[in-house]
């Protein structure tokens, strides 16, 4: 029962996890508007807002990483379905 808990956590994190970087990266890669213009003040603070949720998104691995490290079996079962749900993720947005 635990394992499962474990990979369906891994699942959720993969899935949401992904989705929360994607975002984090359109908002510092991709701002609304050009340097110089007239909102560009006002689109650049979001560029501080993806740097937040990438260091949230960060801190709650390590979290999640410190809570499963008693077991090295945990951590394989976490990593595995983590990363299985990433990849399934990105085809499903990019295909």
């Amino acid at each position: 029962m635990k394992k499962i808990l474990i990979g369906l956590f891994g699942i959720v994190q993969g899935i949401i996890g992904t989705l929360w970087n994607m975002l984090a990266l359109a908002f510092i890669l991709h701002p609304g508007s050009a340097p110089g213009t007239k909102d560009w003040e006002e689109d650049q603070m979001f560029i501080s807002v993806g740097y937040a949720m990438l260091v949230v998104w960060l801190i709650f691995m390590f979290f999640s990483f410190y809570k499963l490290k008693k077991n090295k079996k945990d951590i394989i079962a976490f990593l595995i379905t983590w990363l299985v749900s990433i990849a399934i993720c990105i085809v499903v947005i990019f295909a």
